[in-house]
C-alpha cells in the first residue's frame, strides 16, 4: 500500500489513502513549518508567495529567516486542504479556490463543469480534495501583496517547500504566480529536477519534470504548470480554470 500512497494515477493513492486512514493507528503528527499545510502525501499541491494582508484575527506572522514549526499544521497522510481553505474570504474567492482545487483532482464530469453556474455541486466530489491536497508557501509573513514580500524572504522559503514537495511526490505542482514559478524553478533545480518536456499545457505555463523522492534512489515525474492567474485575484475566471482542468486531465490518469 505504501507505494501506491503516492502513485501517479489518482484513483490509486486516493484508494490507499482510504484504506491507509481505516487501518492506521494513531501517532503523535509532525507539524509542518509555518505556511505549509496539507496532505503529506497530497497529489497536487499548490505553492505561493505567502499569507494575504493581516485581517487584525489573531497573530500578525513576519515572515523571513528562521521559520518557526508551525502550533496547529499536522502533516498527516490524507489530511488535505479540503473545501474553502480560506474560511474567512467572500464567496467569490472561495469559489476560485474550489474550483482550481477540483480542476486538480475532480472527475472528469464535474472538470467539465467548472464554467457553469457558481451553484455547482462540487461537495459530491469531495473525497480528493478533502485528502489530497497542499498548498505550501515559500514565505510565511502577512504581507497584502507578494511584491512586498522581501526577495530573500521567497528564496530562503525554496528549499523549504522543494523539501517538502519531494516528501509528498505530488503529480501536480502549481505555481500561483510567475514569480512563484522562478523561484520554484530554481529550487527544484538545485534538487536534482530534470526537465522532460516544456509546454505540456497548450495554453500554459508548464513542463513535465523528474524528481528524486526525497534524496532517494527513486525518482518520480510530475506536472508543473501556472494557472492563468492567482485563484484569490478575480481575474481568474471559471472558464479559464475550466481549461486548465481539461488539460491537466490526461496527466492524472485516473
Amino acid at each position: 500500500m505504501d507505494n501506491l500512497l503516492y502513485s501517479p494515477i489518482l484513483n490509486e493513492r486516493l484508494i490507499a489513502t482510504r484504506q491507509y486512514l481505516t487501518a492506521a493507528e494513531k501517532s503523535n503528527p509532525e507539524f509542518y513549518p509555518e505556511g505549509l499545510r496539507g496532505a503529506a502525501n497530497a497529489y497536487a499541491v499548490l505553492v505561493g508567495p505567502g499569507y494575504g494582508a493581516y485581517n487584525g484575527n489573531g497573530e500578525k506572522y513576519a515572515g523571513g529567516f528562521p521559520r518557526p514549526t508551525s502550533k496547529w499544521s499536522k502533516r498527516l497522510i490524507g489530511g488535505g486542504l479540503g473545501f474553502n481553505p480560506f474560511s474567512d474570504s467572500g464567496k467569490p474567492r472561495k469559489w476560485r479556490w474550489n474550483r482550481l482545487l477540483l480542476a486538480c483532482l475532480g472527475s472528469q464530469e464535474v472538470v467539465a463543469q467548472l464554467s457553469a453556474a457558481y451553484n455547482l455541486n462540487w461537495e459530491h466530489h469531495a473525497e480528493a480534495v478533502e485528502q489530497l491536497s497542499a498548498i505550501y508557501n515559500l514565505d510565511w509573513g502577512n504581507h497584502a501583496d507578494e511584491q512586498s514580500i522581501p526577495p530573500c524572504y521567497l528564496s530562503s522559503g525554496e528549499d523549504v517547500v522543494v523539501k517538502y514537495i519531494l516528501l509528498a511526490r505530488p503529480r501536480f505542482i502549481i505555481p500561483l504566480s510567475r514569480l512563484v514559478w522562478g523561484h520554484l524553478a530554481s529550487g527544484l533545480q538545485r534538487a536534482g529536477g530534470e526537465v522532460l518536456r516544456e509546454g505540456v499545457l497548450p495554453k500554459h505555463e508548464s513542463r513535465l519534470i523528474r524528481l528524486p523522492s526525497d534524496g532517494a534512489s527513486e525518482y518520480f515525474e510530475a506536472v508543473v504548470a501556472r494557472p492563468h492567474n492567482h485563484p484569490s485575484r478575480h481575474f481568474l475566471t471559471a472558464a479559464w480554470i475550466e481549461t486548465f482542468g481539461k488539460e491537466l486531465a490526461p496527466f492524472r490518469e485516473d
